[in-house]
């Protein structure tokens, strides 16, 4: 439970802060944002 927590706040702070990593580094939390 911790680790998801993590996880989403994580990737959030990357989405707001370069917006490209963060779909890049979590593909799965963010399909709708970069699809390959």
């Amino acid at each position: 439970m911790k680790k998801l927590l993590i996880i989403a706040l994580f990737s959030g702070i990357t989405l707001t802060a370069c917006g490209v990593k963060g779909p890049l580094y979590f593909p799965e939390n963010t399909p709708q944002e970069q699809q390959p």
